[in-house]
């Protein structure tokens, strides 16, 4: 019998072991998006000065790989539209 409530209990933390983990990877994954926007509105404000309030919303609602994108535009831009286009 003890056995057997074991078993059951090894199973049902089982059970929960993905959820644990997407969760886990949602919170890695925004992390990895917070960072970049932090980097990227910092980047911009050193170059371009204070950001617009539109600016900042586009950039928190970017995709990763358009945070990217611009972060890369930043080093050869002359003005806040060229990174942001």
């Amino acid at each position: 019998m003890n056995g057997s409530i074991s078993t059951r209990l090894s199973r049902r933390g089982q059970d929960h072991e993905p959820i644990a983990e997407r969760f886990r990877e949602e919170g890695r994954q925004q992390g990895k998006h917070q960072g970049a926007t932090l980097v990227l509105e910092r980047w911009l404000r050193l170059k371009f000065g204070a950001l617009p309030d539109e600016v900042q919303c586009r950039i928190e609602q970017a995709s990763e790989q358009t945070l990217l994108m611009w972060s890369e535009r930043v080093l050869t831009a002359d003005r806040l539209d060229e990174v942001l286009h």
